[in-house]
């Protein structure tokens, strides 16, 4: 009886330290060795993530992941399943996104044994990758063909590609690397993707295309039948708006959540600024200004400023109280027809008028003279080099915007008809 008895105990002990052993209440043990904590990574880079993971029984995932101050997961994430007991990662994580902004990152290494869950947390600090100019995009429309060059940081000049139809517009989206082209009468809208050279999407409208404006995910064009259409970055039209009845939308601009649009009356020489809601394209204010429009600038939040040709042929400043919807023209700019225009910074503006080129502060209500016996077509002012570019049938001039020196100069084999600056982000 003793002796059963005994039995019984030992196959009890056996049976209950088996139990035990089953419920794992241990979690796995995670040593990160790379990175090291506070790291400072400047985006493009490669770093090794390595951590050496140890369980008592099966490690069955592993997770490496990065999320901002927010919590927020960013970039890639690293998985693995080892199956075992013992696992040693050693994997590159790449930060390879240029618009990853500067701050505190967190790395998280997670290890899942199939019931425990174990975390470790490595703080590293990321600055973001510098804002550098790729090129500069020129274009003509030398025998009825949109033909776009690339002239690198040198000046020198390439021959990019060519594309069917006249020219109307160009521009270069860096953030999502597309170069834009847009017809006027007759071909294609393309979006080229500047990483591959190739069209990525190609829109072939049905009526000619009069006004174009695109901003970091949307391109919005208007049509002579007064059609406006917006395109994401794939080229799916998302968005289906009308200009006024009799008008046709010949230049935008985008001022928070609108879309400024100058409406061109078809069988006059009425001019509307009309105000649109970006999320659905109606109207929300409008008012008469009946003057040629140059150029569409925010100024504030309230303040739209355009730079005008009025109807004697003069250059005029135009103030639009988005608050009222009334305009104003507070002091007189004294210019000539003015011919081409550029935005320095917020409220100050270089035009070109007379053969002189004349800066305009709508800020302290005052003009003055930037250089004389500079005639241009077309005007363009890069604030990352601090280069203004001034363009003059097929001459190009580049000049040291403070210091007002001649940096370099080009010559085109035709009239350059569009301008547009290439950078990395």
């Amino acid at each position: 009886m003793m002796r059963h008895m005994l039995y019984l105990l030992t196959l009890s002990a056996i049976i209950f330290s088996s139990c035990s052993k089953e419920e794992d209440n241990f979690r796995p043990t995670i040593t990160v060795t790379s990175p090291s904590p506070s790291l400072v990574i400047q985006t493009p880079d490669t770093i090794i993530v390595k951590a050496s993971i140890k369980d008592d029984h099966t490690i069955e995932t592993v997770h490496v992941y990065l999320e901002d101050e927010q919590g927020n997961p960013v970039l890639s994430t690293i998985s693995a399943n080892p199956n075992t007991g013992s696992y040693e990662l050693a994997e590159p994580f790449y930060f390879n996104d240029l618009h990853l902004p500067s701050g505190y990152y967190y790395f998280k290494f997670r290890a899942y044994d199939g019931k425990n869950t174990a975390t470790e947390t490595i703080k590293v600090i990321v600055n973001e990758a510098t804002k550098t100019r790729n090129g500069i995009f020129l274009a003509d429309d030398a025998g009825g063909t949109n033909n776009i060059y690339l002239l690198d940081n040198a000046f020198q000049a390439s021959n990019y590609n060519s594309y069917p139809g006249n020219f109307l517009s160009m521009a270069v989206n860096s953030y999502h690397q597309r170069l834009m082209v847009v017809p006027g009468t007759t071909g294609n809208y393309i979006s080229v993707d500047l990483n591959s050279g190739n069209p990525s999407w190609t829109s072939s409208p049905s009526n000619s295309v009069t006004g174009f404006i695109t901003d970091q995910n949307y391109s919005y064009l208007g049509f002579s039948n007064g059609d406006i259409k917006r395109y994401n970055t794939s080229g799916a039209s998302n968005f289906h708006g009308s200009a006024n009845p009799g008008y046709y939308v010949e230049a935008a601009a985008i001022h928070d959540d609108y879309l400024v649009c100058e409406e061109q009356a078809i069988s006059s020489s009425d001019v509307q600024l009309v105000l649109r809601w970006l999320a659905s394209g109606a109207t929300a204010q409008q008012a008469s200004i009946n003057e040629d429009i140059l150029g569409i600038y925010t100024r504030d939040p309230n303040t739209l400023i355009l730079i005008t040709n009025n109807s004697s042929a003069l250059g005029n400043l135009i103030f639009y109280d988005i608050s009222t919807g009334l305009t104003s023209s507070p002091f007189a700019i004294n210019t000539a027809k003015i011919d081409a225009c550029t935005e320095i910074s917020e409220g100050q503006y270089l035009v070109a008028e007379n053969g002189d080129l004349t800066l305009i502060n709508a800020n302290n209500f005052s003009t003055l003279t930037y250089l004389t016996g500079i005639p241009a077509t077309l005007l363009q002012y890069d604030e990352l080099t601090n280069e203004l570019w001034v363009a003059n049938g097929n001459q190009l001039s580049i000049y040291n915007y403070p210091t007002k020196t001649l940096k370099g100069s080009y010559t085109h084999s035709s009239t350059m008809k569009g301008l547009d600056f290439w950078y990395n982000k």
